[in-house]
């Protein structure tokens, strides 16, 4: 079992209508810093899933590490 806290009458922020990552604004070439890689594949999952639900184009990143941080580039 993982050892977690949990919170008790905590309310809900306000959803902003946008993602964490700017991905639909990503242009080929851009890239944007994260704190960490597991943040990072977890939104392009959970955006190219809702593309593909879409039939719309998925992204094609890289990435690469910067210290403790890694850095995401749009590739295509």
């Amino acid at each position: 079992m993982i050892d977690v806290k949990i919170d008790k009458g905590r309310p809900m922020p306000e959803k902003s209508g946008r993602g964490k990552y700017p991905w639909s604004e990503l242009a080929i070439g851009d890239s944007f810093l994260v704190k960490s890689r597991q943040f990072a594949f977890g939104s392009l999952a959970n955006y190219n899933k809702k593309m593909k639900a879409r039939k719309q184009k998925q992204l094609k990143i890289q990435t690469r590490s910067e210290g403790d941080k890694c850095r995401v580039w749009r590739v295509s």
